[in-house]
C-alpha cells in the first residue's frame, strides 16, 4: 500500500477519523494498529520480523540501563544481533555470491548455499532506529522506554517506516507521550505538505522515470550526450522521489500532531560535497556521523585519523543502501572526495575562495556522475556509461547534436518531450525560489483565490500529468 495509491487514501480516511473520536489517552493505539496493518501489505512475515525486533530491542534497552558491570558486552550483543538480522536478509546473498565466485578459482569449486528470502520493507530505516536508540540509553542520553506498546509504536509509525527518515528516539518518542488535540492548522498544513510530496513523486518523478527507465533498459543504444542528459534527468528524479516520500511522511505525521524531521534540504545548492550531505537524507548522515563517525575518533586524531574513518563511514553508507558492488563504489567515490575537501582545508585554508555558483556547478555535477553507480543494475552497464557518456564530447553545443539526442530519448514525441522538460524546468525553479524565500509564508500572504487556485492547479496536474501505473518509491527497495 502506497502513499500514491487509492488504497492509501481510503485507509488514511479512516484512520483519520478513529484517532480523532476515540478517548485522548488511547489515540496512540490506533496509530499503532494502523501501522502494524498497513506493514502487513507488503509482507506478512515481515510483520513477524519486526515485531521481533521490536520486542528484541525493547528488553534489551531496559537490561542495558539495569546492567551495573557487563554493560559494554550486553551493548555488543544486542547491536550484534540486529546487524546480524539486517545481514541476513540483506546481504548474505551478496556474500555467498562473492565467495562463490573466488570457490570458483580454487580446485575445490566450493559453493555455499544462498537464501531465498523476500527483503523486508523497510529493515534498513527500522534496525539503524534501533540501534540509535540503544546506543543512546547505552550512553544515558535518553531512559529506556517501559511501555512496550509505545516502542513498538516509535518504530513501526506507518508514515516513515518504508523510507524513514530515521528518527532519534529522544525526538520521537516524548511526542507519542503527549496527549494530542485536534489543531485545525497541524491538519490543513499537513495536508499541503503531503500535496506537495504527492506532486513531486507523481508528477515530476514518475515522468522523469519513463525517460529514465527508458534509456537504462536499453543502455547500448545510447551514447554521449544522451547518457549525459539522463544522468541529469536522473539526478532529479531521485531527489524529487525520495524528499517527494519524506514531504508526504511528515505531511502525514503533521495530521497527527507528530513532528518528523526535514531530510532535505535543497541539496542541489549545496557548495561541496560535505555540505551535500549536510543537505540530502540528512537524517542518515546525521545518523552516521554520530552513531559511527564520532565513536570511530572523528576528526580528533589527526588528519590521516580522519581521512580514514571518513572513508569507512562512506564505504559503510554505500553498502547500507545496497548489497551491490555498485552502492559500495559509489559510497566510495563521495568518501574519496570528501577526503579531498578536507585534505584542501587543511592545507590550504582559506587562502582562495571559489566563486558560490562554480563550487554549485561542480558540486552539482560531481553528485550526478556518482549517479551512474547508484542507478546502474551492474557493474558492466556501470562501465559502459564511463566509456560512452563523453564520446562526441565537442559536439555538445550542437543544436543539431542536442535535437537528434533529445528525438532518441523521447522517440520523437515532441509532445512528451515538452510536458518532461516544462515540469523538470518548474521544478527547478520551484526548488532554487524555495531555498531563497519562504513560499509558505508567501503563500498564505495571498488572497483565498490565488491559494484555492494554486490547490486546483496541483491536484489537476496530478490527475492527469501522473503516470497510468502507480509507481513505488525508490528508496522503498532499500
Amino acid at each position: 500500500m502506497l502513499f500514491n495509491s487509492l488504497n492509501f487514501f481510503f485507509f488514511f480516511i479512516l484512520v483519520f477519523f478513529l484517532y480523532w473520536i476515540i478517548p485522548k489517552q488511547k489515540r496512540w493505539i490506533v496509530l499503532l494498529a494502523s501501522s502494524y496493518y498497513f506493514y502487513s501489505f507488503w509482507n506478512l512475515g515481515s510483520v513477524f520480523l519486526l515485531g521481533s525486533v521490536t520486542l528484541l530491542n525493547f528488553i534489551g534497552a531496559i537490561q542495558l540501563e539495569k546492567s551495573k558491570h557487563r554493560k559494554k558486552i550486553l551493548l555488543f550483543y544486542l547491536v550484534a544481533s540486529n546487524l546480524a538480522l539486517l545481514f541476513v536478509f540483506k546481504y548474505f546473498n551478496f556474500f555467498t555470491h562473492n565467495l562463490n565466485q573466488l570457490f570458483q578459482l580454487t580446485p575445490t569449486k566450493f559453493n555455499l548455499p544462498t537464501l531465498n528470502l523476500i527483503l523486508p520493507i523497510g529493515i534498513s530505516f527500522y534496525i539503524f532506529q534501533s540501534l540509535g536508540y540503544l546506543i543512546d540509553v547505552y550512553n544515558q542520553k535518553i531512559s529506556s522506554e517501559k511501555n512496550l506498546g509505545q516502542f513498538a509504536f516509535f518504530l513501526s509509525f506507518f508514515p516513515k517506516i518504508i523510507a524513514g527518515p530515521i528518527e532519534k528516539s529522544s525526538h520521537l518518542l516524548p511526542q507519542l507521550k503527549i496527549t494530542q488535540e485536534f489543531s485545525y492548522k497541524n491538519t490543513v498544513s499537513g495536508l499541503q505538505l503531503f500535496t506537495l510530496g504527492l506532486f513531486k513523486k507523481m508528477v515530476i518523478a514518475d515522468n522523469l522515470a519513463l525517460i529514465v527507465n527508458q534509456v537504462f533498459d536499453n543502455l547500448t543504444i545510447y551514447k554521449g550526450f544522451s547518457l549525459v542528459f539522463v544522468l541529469i534527468l536522473y539526478s532529479w528524479q531521485i531527489y524529487s522521489d525520495f524528499s517527494g516520500y519524506t514531504d508526504m511522511a511528515r505531511g502525514l505525521a503533521r495530521v497527527f500532531n507528530i513532528n518528523l524531521i526535514k531530510n532535505f534540504n535543497h541539496p542541489y545548492l549545496s557548495t561541496s560535497v560535505r555540505d551535500f550531505w549536510r543537505r540530502w537524507h540528512i537524517s542518515l548522515s546525521t545518523w552516521l556521523k554520530d552513531y559511527l563517525y564520532i565513536p570511530l575518533g572523528g576528526s580528533r586524531h589527526g588528519i590521516i585519523k580522519t581521512l580514514t574513518n571518513t572513508l569507512i563511514v562512506f564505504i559503510l553508507c554505500g553498502l547500507w543502501h545496497g548489497s551491490s558492488w555498485n552502492f559500495v563504489i559509489w559510497g566510495t567515490l563521495h568518501g574519496v572526495m570528501i577526503s579531498f575537501e578536507r585534505l584542501k582545508d587543511y592545507f590550504f585554508k582559506k587562502r582562495f575562495k571559489i566563486p558560490e555558483f562554480i563550487s554549485i556547478i561542480f558540486t552539482y555535477s560531481f553528485i550526478t556522475f556518482s549517479w551512474i553507480f547508484f542507478r546502474s543494475e551492474t557493474i558492466n552497464d556501470s562501465l559502459y556509461i564511463l566509456r560512452n557518456f563523453s564520446l562526441g564530447l565537442k559536439n555538445f553545443l550542437s543544436i543539431s547534436y542536442i535535437s537528434a539526442s533529445l528525438t532518441q530519448i523521447f522517440k520523437s514525441n515532441s509532445l512528451e518531450m515538452i510536458i518532461t522538460l516544462s515540469l523538470l524546468f518548474i521544478f527547478i525553479i520551484y526548488e532554487y525560489l524555495s531555498a531563497k524565500f519562504n513560499l509558505v509564508k508567501i503563500f498564505k500572504q495571498q488572497p483565498v483565490f490565488i491559494r484555492y487556485s494554486i490547490y486546483i492547479i496541483t491536484i489537476m496536474a496530478i490527475t492527469h500529468l501522473r503516470d497510468a501505473n502507480i509507481a513505488k518509491f525508490i528508496y522503498t527497495q532499500f
